[in-house]
């Protein structure tokens, strides 16, 4: 099977559990026998520039250390025509907002392999998933976005790097840079409103208690 370009199919996999990648390899190559098949774990320091000129990347949302969903958005402000397709072992609901956000195609359960190549020819063909962007829509979407953005303050910074160091545990920010939890939680929300498309990534969730996480 070859692309518009006359060229082989090549397809990106990215996934850091083996067992998980060899399946999902084996359900692509019974559907693309020909198709060049590429594997990542989602960890190489060149995973964005792997993927970008792929004809589609199959995505998990947990990819050890990193996020799926972060990949995903980095992908997508770098190519305007790859489609992703996001898989996971986990409700997909948990995960789908994010991915829409981030500029994916689609998301399914990974273990619904048959689903799961099927979805990977119709997003190829132009035909994303209901309720989820094209590649151009949602690179637009993101850039816009980007060009929106306003700069932090010196202090909001700080708190937006103890958050993320400390996976969204507000109580713990507070108590590092000797400010009250309340004092956080007012500068993660100046934060989110000046960088509107972090939500993508869930970054910015409260997870001490005094918020539900959002899903």
């Amino acid at each position: 099977m070859t692309n518009p370009r006359g060229r082989r199919i090549s397809i990106v996999v990215v996934e850091d559990d083996a067992w998980s990648a060899k399946y999902l390899c084996k359900s692509i190559r019974e559907w693309f026998p020909t198709a060049a098949i590429h594997v990542l774990d989602g960890q190489e320091d060149d995973a964005v520039d792997r993927c970008v000129g792929a004809d589609v990347v199959v995505l998990d949302m947990s990819l050890g250390d990193h996020s799926g969903v972060d990949l995903c958005a980095r992908i997508r402000r770098e190519d305007s025509t790859v489609p992703v397709l996001g898989v996971t072992s986990f409700s997909a609901n948990h995960y789908r907002r994010k991915l829409i956000a981030a500029g994916a195609q689609g998301l399914l359960h990974k273990e619904e392999l048959d689903d799961v190549v099927q979805t990977l020819a119709s997003v190829m063909n132009g035909q994303p998933m209901p309720g989820f962007p094209t590649p151009s829509e949602a690179q637009q979407t993101l850039l816009r976005q980007d060009e929106d953005v306003l700069p932090l303050t010196k202090r909001e910074q700080q708190v937006l790097d103890e958050y993320v160091a400390s996976d969204g545990n507000a109580k713990k920010v507070a108590r590092t840079l000797h400010i009250a939890v309340a004092t956080v939680h007012k500068h993660i929300q100046n934060i989110r409103r000046k960088h509107h498309h972090v939500e993508a990534t869930g970054v910015l969730e409260f997870r001490d208690g005094s918020r539900q996480p959002r899903k």
